[in-house]
């Protein structure tokens, strides 16, 4: 580790497949890397929103994706993309296939039994002490990030993605991704891979909403109106 960086395990979100849209020669992970807002991690830290905006327009998309912050070792591989949402920070990166530690963490990982966090290695540039619900945090307002880390001990679990919520994490890349494009950019099929994902996001608010109003219809309460 360098140990002029702070490190964050628990943003995270990590989904693994095989390569789809990338090389063949490589598997592909992503998710949320760090996640904005409360409640404040095992070291009481609150990420603020755009956070990493200044990080990212000097860096652009790639950074080193690791194995536990090890900066000695050959990185696994790197990030693709990194985009802020509303959510946190949402990113791709991919890792070499014909590797003996990627092709073990692809095995592990379609066996359900890999390690599902990431962590972020960064720099605190701007940060304040404040209250949360009766508790003294840091609110790190700007961050200079400087690589990412699989790991295997993510400190904030709202950040992991898993079962049924992996379509929405891939639906907001989609809906983040378009949303940032220069416009003069977008093709036909970027088009309709973001409208498909708004529609998706639109019929799973609406069916949260249905089912919480049937909640409290049967408990006799209308909170909704």
């Amino acid at each position: 580790m360098d140990k002029n960086l702070e490190y964050k395990i628990g943003g995270l979100g990590l989904l693994t497949k095989d390569a789809g849209q990338v090389a063949s020669n490589s598997y592909e992970i992503y998710g949320y890397a760090s996640m904005f807002g409360g409640p404040p991690d095992h070291v009481n830290d609150i990420v603020e929103k755009h956070a990493y905006r200044a990080s990212l327009a000097r860096t652009g998309q790639r950074l080193p994706f690791l194995w536990s912050h090890k900066v000695t070792e050959l990185p696994l591989g790197q990030t693709t993309v990194l985009i802020e949402d509303h959510v946190g920070l949402l990113f791709r990166a991919t890792i070499a296939k014909g590797t003996q530690k990627g092709d073990d963490l692809a095995a592990l990982m379609r066996a359900g039994i890999a390690p599902s966090g990431v962590s972020i290695g960064y720099k605190v540039d701007e940060a304040r002490s404040g209250r949360y619900k009766n508790k003294t945090v840091r609110y790190l307002k700007v961050l200079s990030l400087h690589e990412l880390s699989l790991c295997t001990l993510p400190a904030k679990e709202t950040a992991r993605v898993t079962g049924s919520t992996l379509k929405s994490v891939e639906d907001a890349l989609i809906i983040a991704m378009f949303e940032s494009q220069d416009y003069n950019s977008i093709t036909e099929l970027d088009v309709k891979a973001y409208l498909a994902a708004l529609d998706r996001r639109a019929e799973s608010a609406w069916r949260a909403d249905t089912l919480l109003r049937i909640a409290l219809a049967e408990l006799d309460m209308d909170l909704l109106e």
